[in-house]
């Protein structure tokens, strides 16, 4: 952000009047009209018209070489043209930026080009030295300069974040019964049915959007199968109380760490809205 002076942007039309000066605004006024000004009557002349260069909070935002949309390769596109970001001053404050923009998980971890990729030669280098306070909702609210020359692509900025959760039910007879499966961090994966109770279950419904659950066989053995999973069991011991929006604000172990295998992955049955 800048205030400048007509050598920038050049003189206004003369045939036009030059209408204010010794503008004094607080920084909190709706509208320049709302700010202390005097008429300059023959004082100025188009040699002394005022300037501005604003930042523009427009500018979109992508995450490109990583394993899912919530991370990878930090790139911008302020105008027509995408381009990348230099990471000199880039951390997680930066990054909590871009998570919330994208509409991702919290923000992870600050990176470089080495984990994800230099950007593509021809693009440019549009931002360096981004300082973000970590409360703005666009990367192009924050305070940052134009790299120029200072930045080639090996230095590229990335970011990862936590994807958002999201859970299905596989191999059913449709979308409200099946083996229950949840996705992490861009993996899906199974769950334990260690300490599963038909509150569990309720919970898992209504997120899908279902009605409530079948009353089910009081026997673990007995309840429908909906066959096994392959690759990760992401959460095991699940303990809900009812009325979490999400499975995975329910207490559970940590991602990942369980005492299972997919002999013992849990299956819902929902009924059909």
């Amino acid at each position: 952000m800048e205030a400048l002076s007509g050598k920038v942007f050049g003189q206004g039309n003369e045939a036009d009047p030059v209408l204010m000066t010794n503008v004094q605004c607080q920084g909190t006024e709706a509208a320049l009209g709302n700010c202390s000004y005097m008429d300059p009557g023959d004082l100025c002349q188009h040699d002394e018209d005022a300037g501005a260069r604003c930042q523009g909070a427009s500018s979109e935002v992508r995450l490109v070489g990583g394993p899912h949309r919530c991370a990878g390769r930090v790139e911008v596109r302020p105008d027509r043209r995408w381009g990348t970001v230099c990471d000199n001053g880039w951390d997680m404050k930066d990054v909590t930026v871009v998570c919330r923009q994208l509409g991702c998980g919290p923000a992870m971890e600050s990176l470089s080009s080495k984990v994800f990729g230099p950007g593509i030669k021809s693009d440019p280098v549009l931002m360096t030295k981004v300082q973000c306070q970590g409360t703005e909702a666009a990367l192009g609210n924050c305070s940052y300069m134009d790299p120029g020359d200072l930045c080639q692509h090996d230095k590229d900025a990335g970011a990862r974040c936590q994807e958002p959760f999201s859970l299905r039910l596989m191999d059913g007879p449709g979308n409200c019964s099946g083996r229950l499966e949840v996705r992490y961090d861009g993996v899906w994966g199974t769950v334990c049915d260690d300490d599963w109770s038909e509150t569990n279950a309720q919970v898992v419904c209504r997120e899908l959007g279902c009605g409530p659950t079948k009353p089910l066989a009081p026997k673990l053995q007995d309840r429908p199968r909906f066959g096994q999973g392959t690759g990760k069991i992401w959460l095991d011991d699940i303990r809900c109380k009812g009325t979490e929006k999400t499975l995975q604000n329910c207490a559970h172990r940590f991602w990942g760490y369980h005492n299972c295998t997919h002999q013992e992955d849990i299956s819902v049955v929902c009924q059909d809205n």
